[in-house]
């Protein structure tokens, strides 16, 4: 949510490059997809910044896609629904690759409540025919953290942890997928009863 306030800044930017770019926006979220892939197996191997460079790279096509279907006049429902399935795969696979470097349990903690934020954009889509992109933990804002975080945690060793709880920086950033995630759930559910009981007195 808080990088995706700023999203617009570089709309212009990013509609050059798109211009520039002669593959079809499928074929983009593909390639997104697949660094999401590559993203998984460094992270699993433990080359944390490598891995890093690899989810930057699909943040930029995941961007990328939209953009070029814009440009081009090529946005479908189809395209659309390629697009959403592919990035919850890339969600997955990225932090399913950190899991290995951090405790286990807490990942899959944190990827289930980022699939539930996903999924409550999409319920919003379904009933009220827009999605909610709100609440405090966007797409965009992890994958921020999950570039910026393993990078900082290669840098300052295996042995670095938090406290006497043996929590590595990796560890944290789960728990806070966890915590604020959670909250964003919240948010995004709160909206979504307010407005379908504003939508049946519409009615």
């Amino acid at each position: 949510m808080v990088l995706d306030l700023f999203r617009k800044s570089f709309d212009p930017f990013i509609e050059a490059i798109a211009k520039r770019i002669p593959l079809k926006p499928n074929t983009i979220s593909a390639l997104a997809l697949f660094f999401a892939i590559l993203a998984f197996f460094f992270y699993l191997k433990g080359f944390l910044i490598v891995g890093s460079v690899m989810v930057l790279l699909n943040g930029l096509f995941d961007v990328l896609d939209g953009a070029v279907a814009k440009v081009k006049n090529m946005q479908s429902k189809r395209g659309d629904m390629v697009d959403h399935v592919l990035d919850r795969y890339a969600d997955v696979l990225i932090m399913l690759g950190l899991s290995f470097n951090c405790n286990v349990y807490l990942a899959l903690v944190a990827i289930a409540t980022v699939l539930l934020i996903s999924y409550l954009g999409v319920e919003s889509q379904a009933l009220l025919s827009k999605r909610d992109y709100g609440g405090l933990l966007g797409r965009a804002d992890r994958l921020v953290l999950l570039i910026i975080i393993p990078i900082v945690q290669k840098l300052l060793g295996p042995c670095w942890t938090f406290l006497e709880l043996n929590w590595n920086l990796i560890d944290l950033l789960m728990i806070y997928f966890i915590v604020v995630g959670t909250i964003t759930v919240l948010q995004r559910s709160h909206r979504l009863w307010k407005e379908l009981g504003d939508f049946r007195q519409q009615k």
